[in-house]
């Protein structure tokens, strides 16, 4: 790795293994990769970066696109994505939205 290159989020991780436009995945799977016990705290780490990403927009259209390579033009499609899809997708609670 070099010195300039950051390392690589769980939330990244995740958007583009489980959730990149060419993979089919299912939530158990997904449960199975975030509750790994050789990552205690990745499920955690995993949870509160996408809620970061949610309310926060900290993942931009253009850094979507690359993780999973599908077409994102605008933040509320990013947003609309980590809500209707990825969060529906693993939790069982409504997805955060700002109060």
């Amino acid at each position: 790795m070099t010195a300039n290159k950051k390392q690589e989020s769980t939330l990244e991780y995740f958007l583009s293994t489980h959730f990149h436009v060419g993979v089919s995945t299912t939530r158990e799977s997904i449960l199975a990769s975030l509750n790994n016990s050789n990552f205690p705290n990745r499920a955690e780490d995993f949870k509160q970066q996408l809620i970061d990403a949610i309310l926060n927009h900290s993942i931009s259209a253009k850094e979507l696109e690359r993780l999973t390579d599908s077409d994102y033009e605008t933040q509320e499609e990013v947003e609309n994505f980590l809500k209707n899809y990825v969060w529906k997708t693993i939790y069982i609670e409504p997805a955060p939205t700002k109060q």
